[in-house]
């Protein structure tokens, strides 16, 4: 859709001379569901987008942006860009310098099986409100009280196209689904548990569809409910300790 205008705007930064450009568009989608102990708290949705230029002018790069989408804007950013690097190329010894590789040309894109926007909000709503329903039954008949429930769906469709002076032309579409849920449980005689997770692929609605987070939220309540009523403390001093892979990411990251 602009891909004359980031082509534009590699040449203009050549033109200032700048021996490296790049340009960036750059369009987010985002919607976001989010219910509270059983009531819909938030629901909003988003689009944003602009365009970047990167510049290499003698051993230093500039960057500037913008949701401009007109050619005197971009090209605005341009000589912001060109100048920034040229100024700082002038207070620096080493600077930077690109390395040589592969050029690539493309286009990468997942296609969504289900769209979000074919699921009216409605529909979505209900369905959360039937996994809560559903979790605090699991708690109740434990004997256990959940008295904090957030659970958010979340949609971010990203388009991106990215233009270089090296000849690079790559386009992608990706589409992202996110799940997650907070669940704090309560026990006059054992005190609180809390579980916090999330959930995120590449794909459409089908994500959703595919966790079945009515009965994976229920198993986990039901574990979690054991966990608080029948844990004991664990022993004092030294002691060797099972980390399990949540932890393990954590502490890797």
């Amino acid at each position: 859709m602009f891909d004359d205008l980031l082509r534009e705007a590699v040449d203009y930064a050549l033109s200032l001379g700048a021996s490296y450009a790049e340009a960036r568009y750059q369009k987010d989608v985002t919607e976001s569901i989010m219910l509270k102990n059983g009531v819909p708290e938030i629901s909003a949705s988003s689009i944003s987008r602009g365009i970047s230029v990167r510049v290499l002018v003698g051993n230093a790069l500039g960057f500037a942006s913008t949701s401009d989408l007109k050619i005197g804007a971009v090209k605005k950013i341009v000589s912001s860009a060109v100048s920034m690097a040229r100024t700082s190329s002038k207070m620096i010894s080493r600077g930077v310098s690109l390395a040589g590789g592969k050029i690539s040309s493309g286009r990468v894109e997942v296609k969504p099986r289900i769209k979000w926007e074919n699921i009216s909000i409605e529909d979505k709503i209900d369905y959360m409100k039937d996994i809560d329903k559903l979790v605090v039954e699991a708690s109740e008949k434990i004997g256990v009280k959940i008295p904090s429930r957030l659970l958010t769906f979340e949609k971010w469709d990203l388009e991106k196209h990215v233009v270089n002076s090296d000849g690079a032309d790559v386009k992608h579409v990706i589409p992202r689904t996110m799940a997650s849920y907070i669940l704090t449980l309560y026990s006059p005689q054992h005190g609180t548990l809390q579980r916090y997770r999330e959930l995120g692929e590449s794909r459409g609605w089908e994500a959703i569809e595919r966790w079945r987070l009515d009965d994976v939220m229920v198993e986990e309540v039901e574990n979690l409910c054991r966990v608080l009523l029948e844990s004991i403390e664990p022993p004092k001093g030294e002691v060797d300790v099972v980390v399990g892979g949540e932890i393990v990411g954590l502490i890797c990251h």
